[in-house]
């Protein structure tokens, strides 16, 4: 791990406040690392993708659609118009954004919209860790898809939970699960079980006490919003926030 100075004042900030009133422009791009290990390192097709995004999200349009000349893609990213066709045919061919041919300004101009629901589909098929269930999103809408979309991706490699195991501790969040959310546990994958297996092995030599097993058990599943299916296997992946 690479060593960081402690500092009253950070370097880099100066740096951009001197790039600001040196250049007149404060914009900072930036792109999330899974688009780069996703796109194999392509750093223009990455920010590309990240900027649709963004003003995916900026759109005044009822329809969400925003558009962006060819010189515009150049001044903000400094790609080509080769790139931005390139780029826009991949992006499209993976599914990941749509686009319409619109007038703007009377001139037929590419607009631009980020398939929301493929996105979703995106992130759960590659980044899933068992705790996007646990996840509590401002947009209703979000929280909806992404349970939604991660049901439709799991359930042909998925199993139900089987009910009838022998460990107690498992049983117990089951039924509570049942009474409490008043549905049975979603289905999950066999590796997802092992992981769950393996997590209240790991509780068990801990020492954790079954009544303290029941009461945070029980506190949890009571507190969840409804967007949220209460995953034994999120609750396990966050259990050093109830047992000390």
């Amino acid at each position: 791990m690479t060593e960081v100075a402690s500092s009253s004042v950070s370097f880099q900030k100066n740096v951009f406040r001197l790039l600001e009133k040196a250049s007149g422009n404060a914009n900072i791009l930036t792109t999330p690392h899974a688009f780069l290990k996703y796109f194999k390192g392509d750093h223009a097709k990455s920010m590309f993708f990240s900027q649709i995004l963004y003003w995916s999200d900026k759109s005044k349009r009822r329809d969400g659609y925003f558009y962006k000349s060819y010189e515009e893609w150049e001044k903000e990213l400094f790609l080509t118009p080769y790139q931005v066709r390139k780029y826009t045919k991949e992006l499209k061919l993976e599914g990941l954004i749509v686009t319409k041919i619109k007038k703007a300004n009377n001139v037929p101009t590419v607009h631009y919209h980020v398939n929301y629901k493929r996105l979703f589909q995106w992130i759960v098929k590659n980044f899933d860790n068992g705790l996007l269930n646990d996840l509590t999103m401002e947009s209703e809408y979000f929280s909806q898809s992404i349970t939604e979309t991660n049901a439709e991706i799991t359930q042909k490699n998925s199993i139900y939970l089987p009910s009838g195991r022998d460990n107690k501790f498992f049983t117990f969040y089951l039924s509570e699960h049942k009474r409490i959310l008043g549905k049975e546990h979603v289905r999950i994958t066999k590796k997802s079980l092992e992981i769950i297996e393996e997590e209240i092995i790991e509780l068990e030599k801990c020492c954790i006490e079954y009544e303290d097993w029941q009461e945070q058990v029980t506190l949890h599943l009571t507190s969840l919003p409804k967007s949220n299916n209460g995953s034994i296997l999120a609750f396990l992946k966050a259990k050093f926030r109830y047992f000390s």
